[in-house]
């Protein structure tokens, strides 16, 4: 049996944009990798089990099972669902039934390997835990593949960065340094999020609507309605001050139903004020959007003085 046991502790990537600019490129090579919109995971004597340590081994047994075929080995990596050419985060809460009804596929793609019989491999560089996934995954098997990466940024760009590619569900980038060690925090991975600019409505404020803390944002539809498209980050002091005194509320409190702004499953319901639809805001927002929602956070830029 391998050296490692749940629960796993797997190594976070680090969101560059949020790193110091002289932390975001660290010395040495490095595998480029595409960021894979789905559910982190790992496997283990047998069993799949969440970031979070949530056992799914009943729910994707085909997974869990191909995965074990690879001999005693404890991997990191992405559960992903694919509808036709391209990821469906949300594909991954149907059941089996309804994944075969709908064409849905899944696969685990594979990108680390942690532990390999007795062996702890984490503290090994990275080029090294990956010849060992390469060595007992050369190519894909049905519901295993291992991870696509190069050491060329300038390919790993034009590969897996973009809009098109966004819009088949690939997030962004991964960088891994060559010579890290798993959990080194000197070797860290960095995530380079896809991002794009749009407009956006203001349909709603939590906290005091005169200084809120978030804002729900929206659309205007064709029937005249703004559709609830996500909800913002908490807001910098500087957008709360432009924003004091400019929303007119447009009812009592009510609530987004969970799920709405967030990841599908979400049980905690959103306490916001409605407001009258008629303040614009320039956003970030990544390529994390199906059901007509963004699941992640919406980062306000500022306020659209020309739209009002």
């Amino acid at each position: 049996m391998a050296v490692l046991t749940p629960p796993v502790a797997l190594m976070a990537p680090l969101l560059e944009s949020q790193l110091p600019k002289r932390a975001r490129r660290p010395a040495g090579p490095a595998s480029w990798e595409p960021k894979l919109d789905g559910w982190r995971c790992y496997t283990a004597g047998g069993r799949l089990l969440t970031r979070a340590h949530k056992d799914l081994t009943t729910r994707f047994p085909e997974v869990a099972a191909a995965a074990a075929g690879l001999g005693d080995l404890v991997c990191d990596g992405e559960l992903c669902a694919l509808r036709g050419d391209r990821l469906d985060f949300t594909g991954l809460w149907l059941g089996r039934p309804r994944r075969e009804v709908e064409g849905v596929a899944v696969v685990l793609v594979l990108f680390d390997v942690l532990a390999a019989d007795r062996r702890d491999l984490r503290p090994r560089p990275y080029t090294d835990r990956r010849a060992e996934l390469l060595r007992r995954l050369p190519e894909p098997r049905p519901y295993l593949q291992p991870i696509n990466a190069t050491l060329d940024e300038g390919e790993a760009e034009q590969r897996w960065f973009g809009l098109e590619v966004a819009q088949r569900g690939i997030e962004g980038l991964v960088r891994k340094p060559c010579r890290g060690a798993y959990g080194d925090p000197r070797a860290p991975w960095i995530k380079r999020r896809w991002r794009t600019t749009v407009d956006l409505l203001i349909a709603g404020a939590t906290g005091d609507v005169a200084r809120p803390h978030g804002l729900v944002l929206g659309y205007r539809a064709s029937d005249g309605r703004v559709r609830i498209t996500g909800t913002s980050l908490p807001l910098a002091q500087p957008l709360r001050q432009a924003l004091a005194g400019r929303l007119r509320p447009a009812g009592p409190r009510t609530t987004l139903p969970a799920g709405r702004a967030g990841l599908p499953g979400q049980r905690r319901e959103l306490v916001y004020v409605p407001v009258e639809p008629d303040v614009t805001v320039e956003a970030t927002v990544d390529a994390a959007f199906e059901l007509d929602r963004w699941r992640h956070g919406i980062k306000v830029e500022r306020v659209r003085e020309d739209e009002e």
